[in-house]
């Protein structure tokens, strides 16, 4: 009878770990890639064939704690300067998703272009003795419609938000769960 050999331990933090080292992978409802990645040639948000129209985006995202410099805004632009990290991501849309994004933009553009106009006529009328009222409710309106229309912008017109940026990896939302739904888990 043969001696067996001795077994040596597995150590489990150093056991590497198996998965698709290609990527992307889905982490619960969030898209996985490495910093430059082009995805598939399907629409992010509905997995329909793409028919090869791409966007290709650099996205920019800074821990959310940052967001407490807001309190000086030179101070924030600042700080988010040095710390933010960047991701390249290639991505298709479908025709349906491609032109709802261009309504979106078209929308958001007449309406930044509605609040610039009420603005600068407001800033005009302002001077004016006989039209001082009304130059003010224009300006005020101005900025209001300014305003949302920034948020808007920042909300709406984002297909992938990055919610996180390490060494290795990109954290997307925004991904349909028809895409994310053919993608392995990410480990």
């Amino acid at each position: 009878m043969e001696a067996e050999a001795p077994v040596a331990p597995v150590l489990s933090y150093a056991t590497p770990v198996e998965f698709a080292s290609e990527g992307p992978w889905r982490d619960g409802l969030r898209l996985v890639t490495t910093r430059k990645m082009s995805l598939p040639d399907r629409c992010v948000v509905c997995n329909a064939p793409a028919d090869g129209y791409r966007l290709k985006k650099k996205l920019y995202w800074h821990h959310p704690g940052f967001y407490l410099a807001l309190i000086h805004v030179l101070f924030y632009a600042l700080i988010v300067l040095v710390v933010h990290r960047s991701v390249r991501v290639e991505f298709g849309l479908c025709r349906v998703h491609s032109r709802r994004r261009r309504i979106h933009q078209g929308i958001l553009a007449m309406v930044l272009a509605f609040g610039i106009g009420c603005f600068a006529l407001g800033a005009k009328w302002d001077g004016h003795r006989a039209t001082r009222t009304l130059g003010g409710f224009a300006l005020l309106t101005g900025l209001i419609v300014l305003i949302v229309g920034c948020v808007l912008t920042i909300k709406c017109g984002r297909v992938l938000r990055p919610c996180k940026i390490n060494r290795l990896h990109a954290f997307f939302k925004g991904a349909g769960p028809e895409f994310l739904a053919t993608l392995p888990p990410f480990q």
